[in-house]
């Protein structure tokens, strides 16, 4: 999280450049939807991407509503307990077939732009 945790002391002042490189939100967002979703009958089905433990209240209020909510956490460390016990179902993570399930490395847009996947992808 921190790139140099104390930067140059400059007028009395100690600064610090924070690097954080997640997106905040998401799971807000995910949550949010989810429920919706489920609450307005637009699924009778979803699956959650995700091994984070904050999801598992939106997935039980999915249910209440009638939807069937799996589960699939893509990260290595062991599936959260708390998902585990809200979820459906659970689909498997195959780290095997996910190379051949990614989009070329540089895409055209209908412009004729070039999209390009992260350099961390490559």
């Amino acid at each position: 999280m921190w790139r140099d945790k104390v930067g140059r002391r400059v007028d009395g002042f100690t600064r610090a450049r924070v690097v954080i490189e997640e997106e905040k939100g998401t799971d807000v967002n995910l949550a949010v939807h989810l429920v919706h979703d489920a609450a307005r009958r637009l699924v009778d089905k979803a699956v959650v991407v995700s091994n984070d433990s904050d999801l598992a209240e939106a997935i039980s209020l999915a249910k209440t509503f009638g939807a069937s909510v799996g589960l699939v956490n893509p990260h290595p460390q062991p599936t959260s307990r708390h998902l585990l016990d809200v979820a459906h179902f659970v689909i498997p993570f195959r780290r095997e077939i996910l190379s051949s399930s990614h989009l070329p490395l540089t895409l055209r847009d209908s412009k004729g732009r070039e999209i390009h996947a992260p350099k961390t992808w490559r």
